[in-house]
């Protein structure tokens, strides 16, 4: 007996876990550490670190021999009277000058920091890509609940018309009239499931779930409001944005590739040792030195480094356009949070107020009786308005989030 209640409570909690609900912060942990897109671009930064490792190589010395010559006539013996055999190895090892190695392992090391800050913006443009697809989701299931709930109302509503009409208060016509409201409540009802689903599905694919055990909290007040200035909400996306931070590493890996192309542009030499030994005996060998530089009678490598002082002049150009483009989308989400503060309180107010009414409207027709076309009209009215308010309660969540994510505020970091 006591094994069988500690699997029932073991089963409870751990049902518990698995159907917890899932907040947007819960939402975007989840995203950052399961997402496989995510995943994939991570390891775009193991693949700079690979260049690191071909930029630490040193060039590979030569190693070749020969043997000179057989003689074909004597069954390829070196015994011949007069044969000049002779048996050569050689060992070339080119040195490298102007610090071309440093400079690669430095345009290495600039481009790992590089690769890393585009990563971090891919993170940035996934978490405004799952800022909308939940809060979709959230606002679907606030009206999937709503509209049943509307339903089930509409079904009391129905079911004292039709004892109205037993007593023959209402004709007919307005019996068929919320009939047929009905069948729009039942059509509605499967249009936004089927939303919902669809839209869950999708959000579940993003954090790596299923879609059948994912939950999310009913649409909550929003936070606290964002108090800094727009001034200082520039200021902090131009610092720490991480297309900002992209744009300002591009200029230094400009920068560290023409000091390359300035390096690869000093020659190198080859330097070799070489053994000969000559026939019959083979004993004596000569030993040589050799060295090889090329000649810079045509190539200074000066397209090489022209061309890498024009990326330089294009990622400056960048850098300056997405310091506008940054500043200017701060901007326009700071004013689109702003107005829909407003937007939300106000279309609050208005709810409130026809709530309040279609309570009224209720009473009157079942006490006293009102024209079935004013009811539906004020039931649409309502749906409507129900509708608007959670539309601008989401919206305002969605402007709140999508401000700090512009101005590079993550909502929420990975836990260790």
């Amino acid at each position: 007996m006591f094994l069988v209640r500690l699997l029932f409570i073991s089963f409870v909690i751990v049902s518990h876990a698995f159907c917890a609900e899932l907040t947007f912060h819960d939402a975007v942990e989840r995203l950052l550490s399961h997402n496989h897109d995510l995943k994939i671009a991570q390891y775009e930064i193991n693949k700079s670190k690979a260049d690191l490792l071909g930029a630490q190589r040193r060039p590979n010395p030569i190693l070749y021999g020969s043997y000179s010559f057989l003689d074909v006539r004597h069954q390829f013996g070196d015994q011949a009277k007069g044969s000049p055999a002779f048996l050569v190895a050689h060992l070339d090892h080119p040195i490298e000058l102007g610090g071309k190695r440093d400079q690669r392992i430095k345009t290495a090391h600039e481009m790992i920091h590089y690769t890393q800050l585009l990563v971090e913006e891919n993170k940035r443009q996934a978490l405004i890509n799952l800022l909308n697809v939940y809060y979709q989701t959230q606002a679907d299931q606030a009206h999937y609940h709503n509209v049943l709930n509307n339903r089930h109302n509409f079904t009391k509503l129905l079911t004292i018309a039709q004892g109205k009409f037993a007593h023959k208060l209402i004709d007919d016509v307005d019996v068929k009239e919320l009939d047929l409201q009905l069948m729009d409540y039942n059509k509605e009802v499967e249009i936004i499931h089927a939303t919902l689903l669809t839209d869950r599905e999708t959000l579940a694919m993003m954090l790596s779930l299923d879609a059948n055990t994912l939950q999310i909290p009913e649409i909550s007040p929003t936070p606290t409001d964002i108090t800094t200035s727009l001034d200082e909400l520039i200021a902090y996306a131009q610092t720490h944005r991480p297309d900002c931070l992209a744009a300002i590493q591009n200029v230094t890996v400009a920068k560290a590739s023409i000091d390359l192309e300035k390096a690869n542009a000093v020659l190198d030499i080859t330097l070799g040792i070489e053994s000969e030994q000559y026939a019959p005996n083979y004993t004596n060998p000569l030993l040589g030195v050799s060295a090889a530089i090329p000649l810079p009678l045509y190539n200074h490598n000066q397209g090489a480094i022209e061309r890498a002082k024009v990326t330089l002049m294009q990622a400056k150009t960048h850098q300056s356009k997405i310091s506008q483009q940054v500043a200017s989308d701060v901007t326009q989400a700071f004013i689109l949070y702003k107005t829909q503060q407003k937007v939300s309180r106000a279309t609050q107010e208005e709810f409130n107020a026809i709530n309040q009414l279609k309570r009224k409207h209720h009473l009157i027709f079942e006490r006293q009786g009102m024209p079935i076309l004013d009811l539906l009209d004020n039931l649409r009215r309502h749906n409507d308005y129900q509708r608007n308010v959670i539309r601008s309660s989401i919206d305002l969540m969605i402007a709140q989030e999508y401000l700090k994510l512009m101005a590079g505020i993550t909502p929420v970091s990975i836990k260790e």
